[in-house]
């Protein structure tokens, strides 16, 4: 099942670029992942923005991201509660 689910999501990615989007939306890439996957799925996405420029669009719960992320969003319940930049 785990391995599924990870062929799944990578599936699902790759689907996604098919089409070469400059700006992708990604909702929870790291759940159902095993924990050895989820900085390769981070990391991927991190080479699209990087090498390829793409505006990634991210959605999540996983705290790990941030650290991924040039701007990160906080919300509670819908509202806005921290807005920041990387350094």
């Amino acid at each position: 099942r785990d391995l599924l689910v990870e062929i799944l999501r990578g599936n699902e990615i790759s689907r996604a670029l098919v089409m070469e989007p400059e700006i992708l939306l990604v909702d929870e890439p790291s759940i159902g992942l095993e924990p050895r996957f989820i900085d390769m799925v981070f990391d991927i996405l991190d080479d699209l923005q990087r090498a390829e420029g793409k505006t990634i669009v991210m959605v999540t719960h996983d705290p790990k991201a941030a650290e991924y992320a040039t701007h990160t969003l906080n919300m509670d319940k819908g509202s806005l509660i921290t807005a920041e930049q990387a350094a």
